[in-house]
């Protein structure tokens, strides 16, 4: 059974915030999830492109955005259901998506990833990195500044699990952050989208406990299964670990603290790299004064590097588009060895990473400049 949108009421009146039940496994309510996207955007952010799969968790954000758009007329939203084609019955469910879509009165898009070339990396990598770009233009095209995914506490746990099996410093452990820019995600120049997960803070459990309560249609993707896929075989982990304390909560837990220490970090980078940062040195270069670097904290070091070679990248796909620069063990080895220099007053030979090439004088000054294109067969 579908939910059918409701027409709004004289006068709804403002959204309140629902207080969330006791039980964490509650079924989410319509309303409730209203209220919690509403509280997650901003002004201005009137227009909303949702990105929906058809699994029960953005089935329970798409009912959630129907009554928000019901209740509040100055609220728009379209749902874009992405095809990746890597099931033969992928395009019949996201036209089922963009069916219940449009029964709740939604303006509601199919798009298909249409593939190239032959995926060289991960399949799953892949048609993520797809959605995302998919994503993105749609929202463009429909106007919206926002695009909602239902990403859950449960989903940034497994995120965590990964970040940790891989070796992550706080960047990774922070996992994912209730806003971010689509900028990084979908590999698109331009700030003006962002990403909200207004569901990140509560468990899957509720979303899916929603679709069984109400009785709204939603698939099962066997991927979410498959242990062939890393983050399946760390679901299929969760119940183990948390019998030895390592709950999807507390793993949530520590990617807010990450998170915050993050911020902290990149506060303290960004007054140091503008204490440090001289004058231009040529066409999208730049100079650093050694000596603020010299005896600072590496992780502190380490960012002043990053954000340097993002801003001297200047939308080199390897520097600056992604808007992470490089990658943190290259940064930690570089970092390592500029500070060794500095306090021995070396040279450091040029160094290039991702375009631009890094050197230090025995004087303590830091240049990045954009390096030159070597020459065939060096």
């Amino acid at each position: 059974m579908t939910r059918q949108a409701t027409p709004p009421d004289p006068d709804p009146g403002p959204l309140e915030t629902v207080a969330a039940p006791e039980d964490p496994v509650s079924p989410l309510l319509p309303e409730a999830g209203a209220a919690m996207i509403a509280d997650a955007l901003i002004p201005g952010e009137n227009r909303l492109a949702v990105a929906v799969s058809g699994g029960p968790d953005s089935t329970a954000l798409m009912h959630a955005v129907a009554e928000l758009v019901a209740r509040h007329e100055h609220y728009g939203a379209i749902v874009i259901s992405v095809d990746h084609g890597l099931r033969p019955e992928s395009a019949d469910e996201a036209a089922q998506v963009v069916a219940q879509a449009r029964s709740l009165g939604l303006d509601a898009k199919l798009r298909r990833w249409e593939r190239a070339q032959e995926i060289t990396g991960g399949v799953q990598q892949a048609a993520r990195a797809a959605r995302y770009r998919i994503l993105a233009q749609e929202a463009r095209k429909a106007g919206a500044p926002v695009v909602l995914t239902a990403h859950t506490a449960d989903d940034q746990a497994e995120t965590v699990l990964m970040r940790l099996c891989s070796g992550s410093g706080i960047d990774g452990l922070a996992a994912m952050a209730p806003r971010a820019s689509m900028q990084a995600m979908a590999g698109i120049e331009g700030d003006d989208l962002t990403l909200v997960r207004p569901f990140l803070g509560i468990a899957k459990a509720r979303l899916t406990g929603a679709c069984a309560h109400f009785g709204w249609w939603y698939l099962r993707d066997p991927a979410n299964t498959d242990p062939r896929h890393t983050r399946a075989r760390l679901r299929a982990l969760m119940p183990v670990l948390a019998r030895e304390g390592l709950t999807a909560p507390r793993l949530a837990r520590l990617a807010r603290r990450a998170g915050e220490t993050r911020e902290a970090l990149d506060h303290g980078a960004k007054v140091l790299f503008d204490r440090a940062r001289l004058e231009a040195s040529g066409d999208n270069g730049l100079r650093l004064d050694g000596a603020v670097l010299r005896d600072a904290p590496i992780a502190l070091v380490q960012r002043v590097l990053r954000r340097a070679f993002v801003t001297c990248g200047d939308g080199n796909p390897d520097t600056g588009s992604n808007g992470y620069g490089p990658s943190l063990e290259k940064c930690e080895a570089l970092a390592r060895a500029l500070q060794q220099a500095l306090k021995g007053h070396d040279a450091l030979p040029g160094r290039t990473l991702g375009g631009i090439r890094l050197a230090c004088t025995p004087d303590g000054l830091v240049s990045l400049n954009p390096a030159k294109p070597r020459r065939a067969g060096t």
